[in-house]
Order: C-alpha cells, then structure tokens, then sequence
C-alpha cells in the first residue's frame, strides 16, 4: 500500500465518513427541532379576549345617573337571529330590540359559532363590569365593540403567521430529510467502497 493509498483509506475516507455523520446528526437535530416548533404552533391559540378593565378605562368619564332607557324601537327580535348562541341574561334586555341586535350581527356575522358565543360571553363580563361601576352600557358596549374587531383582527393576523410558519417548517423538514437520505447515501457507499477494498487486498 502506498502513501497515497494510506491517506486514502486511513484520512480522506476517515474525515469524509466523520463529516456525513456529523451533518446527518445536525440535519435530524433541526428536524426534532422543526417538530418541537410545528407542535407549539399547533396548540397555540389565538386570543381574542377583551379584559372589562380595558373597555371600562375607556369609557370611566361616562357615569350613570339612571340606567339607560332601551332605544324606541320594536321589542321583536328574531328569534334565529342567533342559531346556536346563547345569549348571556345580563344582555338580553339590551339585545331585546331589532336595532341592537342587527349592530351585533353586523360585528359578529362572519365568526364561527364558537367565536360568536366567544364575542356575546366576553360582551356579558364588560356589561356586568360597568353595571357594577355605573358605566354607561351604551358607552360600554361600544367601546367592546371596536377594542374586540381589533383583537379579532390582530388574532387573524396572528393565525395568519402560524400558517405561514407552519408551511415554512414543512417545506423545511421535507429538503432537510432528503439531505439526511443524500448523506446517508454516502455513508453507505463509503461502506460499500472499503468492504470492497478490503476483498480485493485479501
């Protein structure tokens, strides 16, 4: 075996072999390291919860000498105008006339069924806040209104990340899986190469 032959067999491949496993090893630790990502993306969930406290700071200078009077309209509400939702008790007289409740259904008509029992529920815990603080419910209520269409918003665009994440970590996991197959490719062949080598010297 001549010089060149030892530095072969003994270096290069040597160094070759130790430099595919290493890359093998850190390719499957960022593919772990992918799932562990992916894994909390999927069990985040975007909030959209709107704190009373929030909407009552807002709102504070607007005190309650008397309760506020339902608006003059008709009383009848359409009884699916809601499918699904339950209608907290605290809002059922403000939402007993037609002209409230289509404000509602404005805000809330292109949410899931769990998104709008979400949206009345939290409306439901600001009302009775500034019930108990002698807050203008009107006030309140709209003041709710636009603190939650941002909070909805900013959760879409949150939603919206996660996606885009989530494709990016795919896309990322599928080209580092086949650099795993490519390098073990040659690790095999390097196997290969040497038991082969190894015949031939015999």
């Amino acid at each position: 075996m001549n010089l060149l032959d030892a530095f072969e067999q003994k270096g290069l491949f040597r160094f070759t072999r130790l430099l595919a496993l290493l890359i093998v090893c850190t390719l499957v630790t960022a593919v772990i390291a992918g799932l562990v990502i992916f894994t909390g993306t999927a069990l985040t969930q975007e909030s959209s919860y709107v704190k009373p406290e929030k909407v009552i700071d807002q709102v504070k200078p607007s005190i309650l000498s008397t309760s506020p009077a339902p608006t003059g309209e008709s009383n009848f509400v359409d009884p699916n105008a809601l499918p699904g939702i339950k209608m907290p008790f605290s809002l059922q007289t403000f939402f007993s006339n037609s002209r409230n409740m289509r404000i509602l259904l404005d805000h809330i008509q292109t949410l899931s069924d769990e998104q709008k029992q979400d949206y009345v529920d939290n409306m439901a815990e600001v009302v009775e806040k500034a019930k108990a603080q002698n807050i203008d419910i009107v006030e309140a209520v709209n003041a709710y209104f636009s603190l939650k269409d941002q909070e909805l918003q900013r959760a879409q665009v949150e939603h919206q990340q996660i996606i885009q994440t989530r494709l990016y970590i795919a896309g990322a996991a599928i080209s580092i899986m086949g650099l795993v197959a490519l390098f073990s490719l040659i690790l095999v062949l390097l196997a290969i190469e040497r038991n082969t080598r190894r015949v031939v010297l015999q």
